[in-house]
């Protein structure tokens, strides 16, 4: 239901990682920026899907941000749809299926600005691109944060974007079910 306005208390922002636990897409990097986006939005919920031989180390170093590694999701679909926010933060990529994917679930996407990531995400259009440092990424999701109207309009126009950029049946029908009902924006219990 609605939210009160009385109320200190509102719902917590979920912000997500869905991947590799690997060098190359800079698990490291989204743990900076959490730390950071903790400070000023504390309460924020940085989930970590996937799993990789850097879980250990990341693990043991995080600190100052409420983060919950998930481990390996078969399922993604739940993640995407208890998501405001889709973070990539990889050095490098060919086509990010992940951007797709949270796209797709009609997610907007903050995403370092590496290989294909802008065939996905349109600057401003349907999420935030950012160079490849914890300090710009903090930025564009605390942006995002304090601004839902922008997020939700990122997240419609993402959605309709990868629908006609990456009509890919396979996603399609793997993501079918998130837009099979009005209420599974809800993680099903």
């Amino acid at each position: 239901g609605p939210r009160s306005r009385s109320s200190d208390v509102s719902v917590a922002t979920i912000v997500a990682f869905v991947g590799r636990l690997t060098a190359v897409k800079r698990p490291d990097r989204f743990l900076a920026a959490a730390e950071r986006v903790a400070v000023t939005h504390p309460g924020t919920i940085f989930l970590l899907a996937g799993d990789g031989d850097l879980r250990a180390e990341l693990e043991a170093v995080v600190d100052r941000a409420d983060v919950r590694f998930l481990g390996w999701q078969g399922d993604v679909t739940t993640i995407y749809a208890a998501s405001d926010l889709v973070v990539l933060t990889s050095d490098n990529e060919g086509m990010p299926i992940t951007l797709i994917e949270a796209s797709l679930a009609g997610r907007a996407c903050v995403a370092t600005d590496v290989g294909s990531t802008s065939e996905v995400v349109l600057h401003g259009l349907t999420g935030l691109l950012t160079p490849c440092d914890p300090e710009a990424l903090a930025e564009a999701i605390s942006g995002l944060m304090d601004d839902p109207e922008r997020r939700s309009r990122f997240g419609t126009a993402a959605r309709e974007h990868a629908l006609a950029t990456f009509g890919l049946a396979e996603l399609t029908l793997r993501l079918a079910d998130v837009y099979a009902s009005p209420g599974s924006t809800r993680l099903r219990r």
